[in-house]
């Protein structure tokens, strides 16, 4: 088959997928695990609308305010 331009091979347009290229999954469960409690963490912190927003001016007020939602959202 030849290009309309004279070129005898050409490349496929798509990439092939990633099982024909020998990829293989990193997929670790202890991993994820980890990952997944400090994410639900930072959304259980984001619920206090003093730590969503930085009220705070300090970091050394900002800090406290992170460690008593983190307290209180841990206890529920």
């Amino acid at each position: 088959m030849t290009h309309p331009a004279g070129h005898a091979s050409l490349r496929p347009a798509l990439r092939q997928s990633t099982r024909a290229t020998g990829w293989k999954n990193c997929f670790s469960p202890f991993l994820y695990r980890g990952r997944n409690a400090i994410e639900r963490m930072f959304g259980r912190l984001k619920d206090f609308r003093r730590i969503a927003t930085r009220y705070d001016r300090l970091a050394q007020n900002y800090l406290a305010a992170v460690h008593l939602a983190a307290i209180v959202s841990y206890r529920l």
